[in-house]
């Protein structure tokens, strides 16, 4: 017996036979990075939370360095951050080279405090990340009515609030520009390490596809050539499934 009756189980992850079966028939299927299983996850995702576009990524850290990326975030900018949230949130900004700004939290949960958010924007300053720390609501209504005002993208931390709604019922994590998620070992879903951005943009979920793979489009089909025709940045590598595979014969394999 792992605990006893009256522990909670904190940090555990039960994972059952439906669980292992899928990882089982991943492994035998080679779909082990971003093929049609992570197009399923992405798809009830979006479905769950009523978005149309949603990426998976390695963490909800990636997530967020994605999410500024997708926008263009780099050194010179500022971006609006609580001073009450897990660290991966500043350090998304920092590493692409862009200040971050503290502004403090409401003084009855942890949640940024709107009120304090306009005095903290300057010239600089492009994009704000309201974290809803233990699925705590930031006023986003009033949150959004600022960053139309003075121009600024909003993207939502909610690492800790997958199926946390508002107080108007709505999603946390839907209702900014790009909204972030944690799927790691410690969430209510998780795949151990993991996490996924979801947008109601489109262009915004194209120029995330493409951040998510350095600019690498599909090379299982003839789109990387129509891509390619009008993007040179682009960079086409066949895929291991193009290329013959060479015969070893058992002398060369022992010289080898």
């Amino acid at each position: 017996v792992l605990f006893r009756s009256a522990t909670i189980p904190w940090w555990r992850t039960a994972c059952g036979e439906e669980e292992i079966a899928k990882v089982v028939a991943s492994m035998w299927a080679e779909h082990i990075s971003g093929g049609p299983v992570t197009r399923e996850l992405e798809e009830a995702i979006a479905k769950t939370l009523g978005v149309p576009y949603v990426v998976a990524t390695t963490s909800c850290s990636m997530a967020l360095t994605m999410a500024l990326m997708t926008l263009g975030i780099g050194p010179g900018d500022e971006v609006i951050v609580p001073n009450r949230t897990f660290m991966a949130t500043a350090h998304a900004a920092l590493v692409l080279g862009a200040k971050v700004r503290l502004v403090d939290v409401r003084k009855d949960i942890p949640a940024l405090d709107v009120t304090q958010v306009e005095a903290a924007i300057t010239p600089r300053t492009k994009a704000v990340m309201p974290v809803h720390l233990n699925g705590r609501a930031v006023d986003m209504p009033a949150l959004n009515a600022i960053a139309r005002r003075h121009n600024l993208k909003v993207v939502e931390d909610a690492a800790q609030a997958f199926l946390s709604k508002g107080p108007d019922g709505a999603w946390l994590g839907t209702q900014g520009d790009l909204g972030c998620f944690s799927l790691g070992m410690t969430k209510l879903v998780s795949t151990g390490q993991g996490g996924f951005v979801v947008t109601r943009d489109k262009s915004l979920y194209d120029r995330m596809r493409r951040v998510q793979v350095h600019g690498v489009v599909d090379t299982l089909t003839d789109a990387y050539e129509k891509a390619n025709a009008c993007d040179d940045t682009l960079l086409i590598i066949p895929s291991p499934r193009q290329r013959p595979i060479p015969k070893v014969s058992s002398a060369s394999s022992a010289g080898a």
